[in-house]
């Protein structure tokens, strides 16, 4: 299980029989989502959400708070220490307050994601290792699930001919997602489609 807790969000993450169950929570908000492991993504990419306006206004509002100070500092009067208080005094908040919106919005991220489902993950916490492994670990249960779902446990004898078609479409899914290989899924396409003809000699023989 992996647990992340960024500033007022708590992002949780449990590895299921059947997927991943994601929480979340943030103040009296709370959210649960079981992400099966079908849908789960291969492709993984990581960024950065950086607050660009947030960063700028820090920075003016912060060399205007230094200037006054400056001015402050070294004023030739007390009229003017008084005006540079007032202004250092009230650009300095600002200032601060800029700073901290920059602080609670930039983030590194690790996604899983595709154009169905995205999955992201803060980048550092509690550390890049243990995220990292956590995906790792995650996209292997993912693997072992699927072929013991639509691979390891398929009886082709059994299945019914209308049913063959759907399996081969199954099974080319498996393979683009890198389940099974190219010559696993040429290999069991060969075992359906000869299964299927027999079908097809044993129901014409009855007639």
């Amino acid at each position: 299980m992996l647990v992340q807790k960024s500033k007022f969000v708590i992002r949780t993450f449990k590895i299921t029989e059947n997927g991943l169950l994601y929480g979340y929570k943030r103040f009296f908000f709370k959210h649960d989502k079981l992400i099966k492991f079908e849908d789960i993504p291969e492709n993984q990419v990581s960024f950065s959400v950086f607050p660009k306006k947030s960063f700028i206004a820090a920075i003016i509002f912060t060399l205007i708070s230094a200037m006054m100070a400056w001015d402050y500092l070294f004023a030739s009067s007390n009229t003017d220490k008084a005006e540079a208080l007032d202004s250092l005094t009230f650009y300095s908040p600002i200032s601060c307050f800029f700073w901290i919106m920059f602080w609670f919005n930039y983030n590194t991220y690790t996604s899983l994601s595709d154009h169905k489902t995205d999955i992201v993950f803060f980048e550092n916490i509690p550390s890049s290792e243990k995220v990292h492994d956590f995906i790792k670990e995650l996209q292997q249960a993912k693997e072992k699930y699927i072929n013991q779902k639509y691979y390891n446990h398929i009886h082709y004898h059994n299945l019914e001919p209308s049913s063959i078609s759907a399996e081969i479409f199954r099974l080319s899914q498996l393979k683009e997602q890198n389940i099974i290989s190219e010559e696993e899924f040429n290999e069991i396409k060969k075992e359906l489609i000869q299964s299927k003809k027999n079908e097809e000699k044993t129901i014409g023989f009855m007639r």
